[in-house]
Order: C-alpha cells, then structure tokens, then sequence
C-alpha cells in the first residue's frame, strides 16, 4: 500500500490564495482567499464571475500567471499524488463516463485512493436510492449531482473544492447534498469550498461568505456578521 503523507500543520489555512491572477483575452481573475480548518467558506457569483476559473487553479487545471494557490501548505500546481489523495473535487463541467455504473465507479475510487472507504461508498449509494448496475447516463440530474458528490466524499478527504454542486437541482435534490456537506464537517479537520450562484443554498451552511464578480472579492463576511448588519431593500 502506498504511504500517504496527511498534512499536520494547523497553523496554516487548508487553502490560501494570495494575489492568485488569471488571464484571458477577454476576462481577468485576481482574488486572495483563505479558507481555514473546520470552515465552510461559500463563494457566491453569477456564471462567468470567475468562481470556476479559480477552483481550476485550486486543483492544477491550470497554472496563475502571479501570486500563488496553496493547498494543504503546498504549491496547488504541485501536489503529490499522496497529498491529492487528501482533497475531494466536484467540478461543475466534469462527471463520469456515461455509461459507469455506480458499482464501476466505486472500483476506479478503490484503485486511486488508499482511504476510500467502500461500506460508506455503498451506504450512501443506497441511502439515496441510486441503483447501483444502471448506467449514469439513465440517471436523473439530481442522482448525477449525488454521485458526484458521495465520490468526492468517500475517500475520506481533508478539503472539499465544490464548483456548483447544486446546479440544475430541485430543493429537494439541494438539500439533500447540503444535509450531506453538513454531516462530513461533523468530523474536526475538514474544510469545504462550495461555489453557488444560488446565495440562499449557502445561506444556513457556511461559515463565511465571498461575492466574487468579474474575477475580483467584492465582498468577504462572516455569515453572521451578514445576516445581522447586511440588508437590502427593494424599491
């Protein structure tokens, strides 16, 4: 079995963007984010503000032109394979082959992660009634956004990068992976960074909030301090 190295070092955040810049000819990203320990941060923006521009810098997608991505202490462009092992991904243009099946799925999550964990692969699975010898092409939308989301899950990662998971989703399709992202933070040392152009969705599950527009923070709060000292007014 491969050694995994874990990340210990608790002074530093688990992810931590500094000045990170992204350039296309006709679109610009320049944000610094961090993201702590035990904290759900939400990244809300309408499509093409940037949000999934900056997780493909977060997961080596593609490389900044300045300032740096760090996840678990490292370069994001540079991680080992031990400490990839270590982040959990659901990305808003990605899924599996159309024709996996659940069961196909749960063999290619075992050769790749040395801390998947099959019986919880299977219990989710099962929980949210997915069959696990269909086709992911019959599945529905909302079985699709699950799948996706209890395989980021399953092998047990220390951050989650979630780019729109809810997308396209009914509210009961929506709550039942908020439920979901709610009960992996029960366990201390994880983190999540969830993006939504849906502000209500994160509203009662993160920790911080970021409105992110045409590639810049506009605005960086504690979820509280929001609902406390932030209003606004329809005229």
């Amino acid at each position: 079995m491969r050694e995994v190295t874990t990340y210990e070092d608790r002074s530093q955040p688990l992810i931590e963007c500094t000045a990170v810049q992204k350039h296309y000819p006709d679109f610009a990203l320049d944000v610094t984010l961090t993201v702590p320990e035990n904290t759900i941060v939400g990244l809300v923006g309408l499509n093409g503000s940037g949000k999934t521009t900056l997780f493909r810098l977060l997961t080596g997608l593609a490389k900044a032109d300045a300032g740096s991505c760090q996840m678990l202490g490292q370069a994001a462009d540079s991680l080992s394979v031990s400490m990839k092992e270590q982040i959990g991904v659901v990305l808003a243009d990605t899924g599996f082959p159309a024709v996996f099946t659940p069961r196909d799925v749960k063999k290619v999550l075992a050769a790749f992660y040395t801390q998947f964990d099959p019986a919880y692969f299977d219990a989710l699975v099962k929980r949210f009634a997915i069959p696990s010898d269909k086709a992911i092409e019959t599945f529905s939308t909302g079985m699709k956004a699950r799948m996706r989301v209890i395989a980021a899950i399953s092998h047990r990662p220390k951050v989650l990068l979630l780019d729109e998971p809810t997308a396209g989703l009914d509210v009961v399709a929506r709550n039942q992976i908020l439920d979901l992202l709610r009960e992996y933070m029960e366990t201390p040392g994880g983190s999540i960074l969830i993006s939504s152009h849906i502000a209500s969705d994160l509203e009662n599950l993160c920790d911080s909030f970021r409105l992110i527009s045409r590639g810049r923070i506009l605005l960086a709060e504690d979820m509280d301090v929001l609902r406390d000292e932030y209003g606004y007014v329809k005229v």
